[in-house]
């Protein structure tokens, strides 16, 4: 009946029912089937268990905390400061767009946000300075990815929550690996553009780069305060997040005055959906989590993996491509919500340090930002380009694409040198 359970919700997914209702749907039918209308009974208490945790309230407090920030165009004043330190090289601008989204990232928690307010910014910059189109689009695309690994990070907090494994310890330890492949997607960048001839802006001098700084003083600051905080010991996750809430609120409605009273209410509405979209796809996978318990598929898949006679290296080669592979056809939070309780157990059984494996794990889903035909960031890049010229989904795909081998590399080195997830703690 298992078979019959998932292949109901892949159907269901593939008819476009939103992830919750598949689900949610999925998970009851599977229960009435196994267990008959009174096992409904534990529903309620399951889902009240799963969000009843200190973990998931810091969730909505870091996606509350990113829209307030998407909407109050910090990202020009970042792109700004990484441009007049970057943009007068070859291939500058599109060097400090990644650059710039690395810095958006330690403040958004998300790809998606980063990828759209660096990209409307960077993209129109890019095209007005004569960079070819071919390689305006994969910079941006890519560099929006840091958004879920460089720390604070809305999966590491959804990988965190469903495997109770520590988040600031997740945060902690996404640090140098952030930071790693922030300087391969900088390289690929630089490596792309080795021969192109555009034109290039006059080097900024100090002044122009300390006014720079100066303008995006509050982003930064914002940035260090949450995340200082929280690898100081002086705030715990939700403390952090909320700290954040409230400090987006003082920089973008009273200092800066970016957002306005009057758009104020909208933002926090648009904040309070998404996350109520977030914990209500929490819910259901804890509930279909629940009935693959009951109907033993995890442990079975544990078993296996463990009479299976394979290396750690070898589990973790196969995770990786399965993750790739579905990620082609998930977005990113669904994903984590699904194979992680499935793959938890495993990796557990087998020894691998879980908040290592929960990097790689986001390393590897990274990729579903930029694999079509889901890769959100593809579209959204885009659509931007699309403002200014005629920009094809295959312009923006090949882009893109060579910043795949970064994500393969950086998942190299997770595996090669997996104390560089330790060096913070």
């Amino acid at each position: 009946m298992s078979f019959a359970i998932v292949g109901l919700f892949l159907a269901m997914l593939i008819l476009g029912m939103p992830f919750a209702f598949a689900m949610g749907l999925a998970a009851l039918l599977g229960t009435v089937l196994g267990g008959g209308l009174d096992a409904l009974i534990q529903f309620p208490i399951i889902a009240y268990q799963m969000l009843n945790t200190s973990t998931f309230m810091a969730l909505p407090l870091f996606i509350l905390m990113g829209t307030l920030i998407f909407h109050g165009r910090i990202g020009d004043e970042l792109f700004a400061l990484a441009s007049s330190f970057l943009g007068h090289i070859r291939g500058g601008l599109a060097i400090s767009s990644v650059v710039a989204c690395a810095l958006f990232a330690a403040i958004s928690s998300s790809s998606l946000a980063t990828a759209a307010t660096i990209g409307s910014i960077a993209v129109p910059a890019m095209l007005k300075a004569g960079y070819p189109r071919k390689l305006v689009f994969g910079p941006v695309a890519a560099g929006g990815t840091l958004g879920v690994l460089i720390p604070p990070s809305g999966v590491m907090i959804l990988y965190g929550a469903v495997t109770e494994v520590s988040v600031g310890d997740l945060f902690l330890a996404g640090i140098v690996p952030g930071l790693i492949l922030t300087l391969l997607f900088c390289g690929m960048t630089a490596f792309l553009f080795r021969n192109d001839t555009s034109l290039r802006p006059p080097k900024a001098t100090w002044a122009e780069r300390g006014a720079a700084l100066k303008k995006a003083g509050w982003a930064c600051f914002l940035s260090l305060s949450v995340l200082g905080g929280l690898y100081s010991g002086l705030f715990t996750p939700n403390e952090a997040g909320a700290f954040g809430v409230v400090m987006a609120l003082i920089v973008t409605v009273l200092i800066k005055r970016t957002i306005t009273w009057q758009q104020l209410p909208k933002v926090m509405l648009e904040g309070t959906k998404f996350s109520g979209f977030i914990l209500g796809a929490i819910v259901a996978s804890s509930l279909f989590n629940h009935l693959l318990i009951e109907m033993r598929v995890i442990e079975s898949l544990t078993h296996f993996a463990l009479s299976a006679d394979v290396s750690q290296t070898t589990v973790l080669i196969i995770i990786a491509a399965l993750l790739v592979f579905l990620g082609m056809f998930f977005e990113v939070s669904p994903l984590v919500l699904i194979i992680s309780p499935v793959l938890f157990p495993i990796i557990t059984a087998m020894g691998i340090d879980p908040v290592w494996f929960g990097v790689f794990l986001v390393v590897a889903i990274e990729s579903a930002f930029l694999t079509p035909p889901v890769g959100m960031n593809l579209f959204i890049i885009q659509e931007i380009g699309r403002r200014y010229t005629n920009t094809t989904f295959r312009e923006v795909l090949m882009s893109t694409s060579p910043y795949l081998f970064c994500l393969l590399a950086m998942l190299v080195l997770l595996l090669v040198f997996p104390g560089m997830t330790r060096v913070f703690l």
